[in-house]
């Protein structure tokens, strides 16, 4: 009995002196925050990655991520207060990574890779993110900023802070003043645009992507001047360096604006991709048309989107009439970086009088996904328009002269197909406008003109004309009323998002005019393959042109992206799709592809 009450009062004491050490230990702030759940997660996180930045940010609740083990605790204490502060005044989640070294890569693509993968902002109302990133033994450095926040942080005063202060102090190996007065500055900035009335904390996006800095929805301007008065490296290699893959999709956009600009004529460089480097292998240019291309977009605003591999660069304008005049610019991201994709472009957009229109299996690119949400095609036109707008349709476009007898009056019409009014106002594909609300329409381009003025440009819904039209050799009268642009132009992309789904793993287009002379009229061309895809086991190439397709079917000539789908979409998984294609307009080669259901989101 007494050897147990011995025991009850040393369990007793140790308890006591646990709870006074407990107090001891808990009166310092610093303490408590170490020993948070998140916290200790982070600490635990930081011991086991040390050396290797991780692929996913260790703390919601930490600024300072030091994977070398070089930066002073008490910078890192101070750099999270400073991070806190400025998360809790503007909405601001700044991050500071400190890395021994990024073998093998480029420091400006590192950091917008782990921006986006850290999704650095994503908390905030907005893509309010502010990234330091330090490679020390590479000495480099790199401010990325989230694209909500380029009206606050200018490339400009980005550029100043790296190179006059940031990369000062660190040569000097002066760490805490180098990050304070970084951070330091960058608070200044923002009290100064505040005093200035810029609402700091809320700045907001509007952009729904997958990538938070700013490679997705990035704005600006291209200066055709100052592109041309920047000196180029010298040597031939720095040249190639120079307009190689870029680090993100505008600075692929801008080096290929000052590409133009200069009218150059290297497309073996790395600045465009593989499909692009073969398309201009056979493809002839004029000199004049580069420049010229550069001259465009001289002052004129443009609009970076981009969703995992693939971006695009176009002249956002709430008149669609103006936004059509110029292109959609489409870039990859590759294994090297950041290229032009100017071979889907030649592919899938054309121009035809003042306007840049989609063409057949354009709606079928993995780019369309960066505008399906709030853009569709315009029927009559096939160009960009916003989505919810007052812009209306008659849903016409015009017939060749060669399809119809020249002799005949007016000006003949094709209809599409998808217009929402199902008897489409009662005109029919041939048709030929005589007159439109009392006013003649002549033959040829006058013609043309006069209907492109009422009925094509400048439409707004509930728009109603009175129309002659000459039809089977005799004279009907119509009264027309404009449709709401309300369809979907993208749905069959949208298929490829749907899941389970049969596949075969591949992005595809229709063939240049070039490419049809190797195959017999319009075809279909693989734009892209993904990687372990039956496409891929199959041995498909991307720039393959698929001839024909076979197996228990007859074979298809004149293989156009949409009929290729509708033949993959009538087959089930097991069964075995035989191909023929043409592979660098040289090789015809045989291939198998065994068709799979698949989880996967996009590809075909």
């Amino acid at each position: 009995m007494k050897c147990k009450k011995e025991t009850e009062r040393t369990v007793k004491s140790k308890l006591q002196i646990f709870l006074v050490s407990l107090i001891i230990l808990c009166t310092s702030l610093d303490y408590i925050y170490a020993f948070s759940s998140d916290n200790l997660a982070y600490k635990i996180g930081m011991f086991l990655k040390k050396g290797k930045v991780p692929p996913r940010r260790p703390s919601q609740s930490r600024y300072c991520f030091d994977f070398s083990g070089v930066v002073p605790k008490d910078v890192v204490r101070d750099i999270d207060g400073y991070g806190r502060s400025l998360r809790e005044e503007f909405d601001i989640d700044f991050v500071v990574i400190v890395t021994p070294s990024i073998p093998g890569e480029d420091i400006s693509t590192f950091a917008a890779d782990i921006f986006s993968k850290w999704e650095i902002g994503k908390e905030t109302k907005g893509r309010k993110g502010i990234l330091i990133l330090i490679a020390q033994e590479d000495q480099k450095v790199k401010i990325e900023v989230g694209y909500d926040l380029e009206s606050i942080y200018s490339d400009l005063y980005v550029a100043r802070v790296e190179r006059e202060i940031l990369e000062e102090f660190l040569a000097q190996a002066d760490w805490k003043r180098g990050f304070l007065a970084t951070i330091e500055n960058f608070i200044e900035r923002t009290y100064h645009m505040q005093d200035k009335g810029v609402n700091v904390r809320g700045v907001t996006g509007t952009a729904r992507l997958g990538y938070y800095s700013g490679g997705a929805g990035a704005k600006g301007t291209f200066d055709f001047g100052a592109a041309l008065s920047k000196p180029l490296p010298q040597t031939q290699q720095d040249l190639r360096k120079y307009f190689g893959a870029q680090p993100t999709p505008e600075l692929a956009f801008r080096r290929y604006m000052e590409f133009c600009a200069r009218n150059m004529k290297d497309y073996t460089l790395d600045l465009f991709n593989d499909r692009t480097k073969f398309f201009f292998s056979y493809w002839p240019t004029a000199s004049g048309q580069r420049r010229s291309e550069a001259e465009e977009w001289d002052g004129l605003s443009y609009e970076v989107r981009q969703k995992g591999k693939w971006a695009v660069v176009f002249h956002p304008d709430s008149d669609y009439m103006k936004m059509a005049q110029h292109p959609v610019y489409l870039i990859e991201k590759t294994d090297k970086g950041w290229q032009m994709d100017l071979d889907a472009m030649a592919r899938g957009l054309s121009y035809g009088g003042r306007f840049v229109h989609w063409v057949n299996g354009a709606w079928l690119y993995p780019y369309v996904e960066l505008f399906m949400d709030d853009y569709t095609l315009k029927p009559n036109t096939a160009c960009l328009i916003r989505k919810k707008t007052d812009v209306g349709t008659f849903g016409i476009y015009f017939l060749g002269t060669g399809l119809y007898n020249p002799a005949e009056p007016g000006v003949h019409i094709g209809v599409w197909e998808k217009i929402q009014d199902k008897d489409r106002n009662g005109l029919r594909t041939g048709d030929s406008i005589v007159s439109i609300d009392g006013k003649k329409v002549p033959r040829g381009r006058e013609g043309e003109r006069i209907v492109t003025r009422y009925l094509i440009n400048n439409v707004k819904a509930g728009d109603r004309h009175h129309l002659r039209i000459w039809r089977g050799w005799r004279f009907i009268e119509l009264d027309v009323e404009a449709q709401p642009v309300g369809n979907d132009s993208f749905s069959d992309f949208r298929r490829c998002l749907a899941v389970p789904r049969v596949w075969m793993g591949v992005y595809i287009g229709m063939t240049n005019e070039e490419e049809e002379k190797y195959v017999n009229g319009p075809s279909t061309v693989v734009l892209d393959v993904y990687p372990g895809s039956p496409a891929d086991k199959a041995g498909l190439k991307r720039g393959d042109i698929i001839c024909k397709v076979g197996g228990k079917r007859a074979p298809y000539d004149e293989l156009l992206p949409g009929q290729f789908l509708k033949i993959l979409r009538s087959h089930k998984a097991g069964d075995r799709l035989k191909l023929e294609v043409l592979r660098n307009l040289k090789e015809r080669k045989a291939v198998t592809v065994v068709l799979e259901e698949t989880e996967h989101k996009g590809y075909y």
